[in-house]
């Protein structure tokens, strides 16, 4: 089934149709513009886990990262 990762499913939850997150979830404002669920709003899902996992990358090497700015002040 396409785009049933369980990260994709959970960023489209939280940002269409969770009350937690908003007072009034996308979905709840206009339920006809969610059915079915617009191919912009799944690429915009998809852009966005895939840029927390590349964060979450990022964030995990940062020391690797200093290292290497370090090392370029030191050498210029």
């Amino acid at each position: 089934m396409p785009y049933a990762h369980r990260a994709i499913l959970e960023v489209a939850h939280v940002l269409a149709f969770d009350k937690k997150a908003s007072r009034r979830p996308l979905a709840l404002r206009d339920p006809a513009a969610f059915d079915p669920i617009p191919l912009p709003f799944i690429a915009f899902v998809c852009t966005a886990v895939s840029f927390a996992s590349f964060l979450h990358e990022f964030n995990s090497n940062a020391s690797d990262l200093q290292i290497l700015h370090a090392i370029e002040e030191y050498s210029s």
